[in-house]
Parts: structure tokens; C-alpha cells; sequence
């Protein structure tokens, strides 16, 4: 036998005692346990009682607000909150999901989606009746609110019932004959989108492409379109933007209102515009862009680009290598800077009454490959590696990010969490007099006020001192003290 083979089967052979030993006569902290990357058990800093196994395949915390996370990674994870009555699934993200909320479920597989509005064997409103069942794009059927069925084969034929936004869709053979409804209007399309006509309101909607189209609505507008793309005119005559326009592709076009005036040179690449507040100029587009009114924006494509607005500032580089964007809502500004694919920060602060910047509410940096931190709500946490390119994504997070995240830190308070290889080496530090660290499955420390303790290959040997008090273990299950008096 050579000496590493030897070596391991004396490991080996260890493991049973150090199980036993671990389980028997453990003086770890209740609740506590640490295997490793194999299996842990422990509070999270942010109070959830949290059990890790394999690595980052099997994740499970419970938050003491009956809040709960589960993940069996990549195969499922979960997601449930008791407080809004919520649940997310998901399979082999981002391949299956199914997600609840109160009495309605919403789930998918791959392009199959389905959607119960809410119980419909005990309504408590017509909105429970609904039902939706989608193979995109072959197959549509389901219940409209008041329980009847509606169904479809594409491109074969079907009537449909409150689906893409409109009230009723009917169609046979589509392209060959469509008709839907949104209201009062019936619109009617064969060979779809060469022949189409809308009854049913006080405005007028006829075309057969490509030689005549129109399109009204009274005391509105008025456009028409003959040999399309070729001309195309419209009158307005709405208060305050009456005018005419035409446009004679890919030649030139005018448009002239009461508050407003447009000139187009080889459309749509050359245009000058002049409104009440606002004027534009294409020179090209989209190489050459320049706006200025409520919309303040210069595009020289792509070396640079400006934009300015009441709540948005963006600039941006050598698009899209980087680019700079704020953000102001009514109580935040957020702030986002990209050097595209290796370098992202978002910051984010409350914004008080007078529309300044307060406190720091959350920040994020990435550095691709190699790094990525997030702090929010007082928790920050850092990750080495982050493979995922692209911005904070939720399915990544939950299913994926752990399998790359060779070190980890997370930190509240005076709390903090050190993570190597998946728990091969371990840190936390809960107070200043509370404190843990392991390197599995060699030595484990732990020091929790005047009590500390010091165990090698799991209770191999462990010293345990306590004020005058000392504990010894021996070949796991043997123990015995010793007390000092002065």
C-alpha cells in the first residue's frame, strides 16, 4: 500500500467517528453544525435558519416570518412568502416556472403558458372564471370571464376570446382571414396586411396594399396612402394642430401645422423639424441626431451620444462599449455607469422633499469575471467569481451564481460571513465575543465569550477552555477535564 492510498483509508476510516462524534458529544453551539461543502447548518446574518448540503447544490432558509428559499441547484428553486401569499418555481431555469399568488397561477414550459385567473370551482368574482392556455404560436384556448371557452389552432383557424389585447380575434387559414374587435370597432383583414377594413366607430379604416389606404377620424386626422410605400398624405384638423403633410418615398416629404413644420430629404434619413418647444435634426439618421426642447439629445453614432430630459440624463461612448445614465423619480435617483462587458455600478439614493439626495439606499459593482458586490438594507456582499455578464438577474441568482462563487463575504452590522470553495473553509463572525471559523475537515475554532474551543478532524482532538475550566476529546466519543483553583 503507498502512502496515499494509506492516508486515505485512515480519512476514511475516521469519518463514522467523526459523524458520531459530532452528532453524540459535540459542545458546538445548538443549532450549529459544519461538514464543509458536504452539509452546514446555521442561523444567516439576517436571521434565517439556513441548511446547506453538496456545495451549492441544496440551499434552505426560513425566515422567521415563515419566508422561505429552497434550491436543489440547477434542477429547482423556490421562492415563497408568506406575508403576500406568494410563491415562485422554477425548473432548470429558465426552462419551466410556475408562479402563484393567492388563488392565481401563472406557469410555463419552454413556449407552453398557462394561466388560472383564480379558482374557478369556488369564483368569488367573474375574473376567477378566466382561464388561459397558450403553445405558442400553435394552440390558444381557455375561458373568458364569463366561463365560456374559447379556442385556436394557428395558422389553421379558431375565435379567441380577450387575447392580445383585443376583446374577440376570429381568424381562418391566417393570413387569409382575420377579424377582431376592441370595443365598438370591427376590423377585418384578408391576405393580412394587404387588405383591411374597420367598421363600427365614427372614423374610417379601408387599404388594399399596395395601391390605396386611408385611415380618418372626424374632426382628428385624415391620412391616405397610394402605391405604398411610394405616397403618402394626411390631413389634420384637430384644434390647435391643423396643417396638411405628404411624403414622396424615398424622395422628400413636408408636413406643415399651426404648431409645427417638418421637412424630410431621402425619408427617413434626412429630416428638420420645428415645434412650439422643440426642434430636430437628422444629418443623417442614425449616424447624426440632434433635439433640443423638453428632449435635449446629440447622437453622433457611434462615437458619441447625449441625452437630457426632466428625469433622465444618459451619455454614452463608443456605443455601447460605455455609457452613464441618471435616473430622478419622485423619491430616488439612481445612477448606472457600463464599460460593457467588464465594468458595471448602480447607485441608488431617497430623494427628500426638496429633490435632493439623502441616504444611500443600495449599490452594486460588478467587475466581469472577477467580481461582484451588492449592498442594500444593510446587508453587503461580495462575490468572487461572477461569470454572469450581464446586470443583477434574478434567475441567475437563485439557481446559477453559486456554482462560480468560489468566495464569498457577507456582512450586517457587526456580523460577517466568510465562504471558500463552497465551505471548504468558513468564517462568521456573529459579535465582537462571538466568532467561528473552519478549515473541513482539519481544524475547527470557536470562541463564544471566555469559552473557547479548538478541534481537530472533527473532534480528533479538541481542547476546550472556558476561565479555568479545560475540556479535552480524544478519538471523538473519549473526554475528560481538568479544573485549575488558585
Amino acid at each position: 500500500m503507498t502512502r496515499s492510498q494509506l492516508v486515505g483509508s485512515v480519512f476514511l476510516w475516521c469519518i463514522p467517528f467523526m459523524v458520531v462524534g459530532q452528532s453524540s458529544v459535540s459542545v458546538e453551539a445548538p443549532g450549529y453544525q459544519d461538514y464543509g461543502f458536504f452539509y452546514s447548518k446555521d442561523t444567516w446574518i439576517d436571521g434565517a435558519e439556513r441548511t446547506r448540503g453538496l456545495g451549492p447544490v441544496y440551499e434552505r432558509r426560513v425566515y422567521p416570518n415563515g419566508n422561505e428559499f429552497l434550491a436543489l441547484r440547477p434542477f429547482f428553486s423556490r421562492v415563497k412568502s408568506e406575508e403576500n401569499n406568494r410563491q415562485l418555481d422554477e425548473y432548470l431555469w429558465p426552462l419551466a416556472m410556475r408562479k402563484t399568488f393567492r388563488d392565481e397561477v401563472h406557469w410555463r414550459v419552454l413556449i407552453i403558458f398557462g394561466h388560472d385567473f383564480g379558482d374557478e370551482d369556488n369564483p368569488a368574482t367573474e375574473e376567477d372564471l378566466r382561464t388561459r392556455f397558450w403553445a405558442f404560436p400553435f394552440v390558444m384556448t381557455g375561458k373568458d370571464v364569463e366561463g365560456d371557452r374559447y379556442f385556436g389552432v394557428f395558422p389553421l383557424g379558431g375565435h379567441l376570446k380577450e387575447f392580445l389585447g383585443k376583446d374577440e380575434i376570429t381568424f381562418v387559414l391566417f393570413p387569409l382571414y382575420n377579424r377582431y374587435t376592441v370595443n365598438d370597432l370591427v376590423t377585418r383583414d384578408v391576405l393580412w396586411p394587404f387588405v383591411s377594413w374597420t367598421t363600427g366607430g365614427p372614423g374610417r379604416h379601408f387599404r388594399v396594399l399596395p395601391f390605396y389606404g386611408e385611415h380618418s377620424e372626424p374632426g382628428v386626422f385624415k391620412k391616405r396612402t397610394v402605391m405604398w410605400p411610394l405616397f403618402m398624405s394626411s390631413q389634420y384638423t384637430g384644434k390647435g394642430a391643423k396643417g396638411s403633410g405628404w411624403v414622396l418615398f424615398p424622395l422628400a416629404g413636408h408636413t406643415k401645422l399651426d404648431n409645427q413644420e417638418s421637412f424630410m430629404l431621402f425619408p427617413p434619413f434626412f429630416r428638420w423639424s420645428v415645434h412650439e418647444d422643440r426642434t430636430l435634426w437628422y444629418l443623417p439618421w442614425p449616424f447624426i441626431q440632434i433635439e433640443k426642447g423638453p428632449v435635449n439629445r446629440v447622437v453622433i453614432w457611434p462615437l458619441y451620444g447625449h441625452k437630457r430630459t426632466e428625469v433622465l440624463s444618459r451619455t454614452w461612448w463608443l456605443w455601447p462599449i460605455y455609457s452613464h445614465e441618471k435616473l430622478t423619480r419622485v423619491n430616488t435617483v439612481v445612477e448606472r455607469r457600463f464599460i460593457v462587458p467588464f465594468f458595471y455600478v448602480e447607485n441608488r439614493w431617497a430623494r427628500d422633499a426638496d429633490g435632493h439626495r439623502t441616504d444611500l439606499e443600495a449599490q452594486s459593482t460588478k467587475v466581469w469575471p472577477l467580481l461582484y458586490r451588492h449592498e442594500e438594507s444593510g446587508l453587503d456582499e461580495l462575490r468572487l467569481l461572477d461569470l454572469w455578464p450581464f446586470k443583477r438577474t434574478a434567475g441567475i441568482e437563485k439557481n446559477l451564481s453559486p456554482f462560480w462563487s468560489v468566495y464569498t463575504v457577507q456582512k450586517k452590522g457587526s456580523q460577517r460571513e466568510d465562504s471558500l470553495f463552497f465551505g471548504l473553509y468558513r468564517r462568521k463572525r456573529e459579535s465582537a465575543t462571538v466568532s467561528r471559523s473552519s478549515l473541513f475537515p482539519l481544524f475547527d475554532r470557536e470562541k463564544d465569550g471566555a469559552r473557547k474551543r479548538l478541534s481537530f478532524l472533527k473532534g480528533l482532538v479538541e481542547i476546550e477552555n472556558e476561565g479555568d475550566d479545560r475540556r479535552y476529546r480524544l478519538l471523538y466519543v473519549l473526554r475528560f477535564g481538568k479544573r485549575e483553583t488558585n
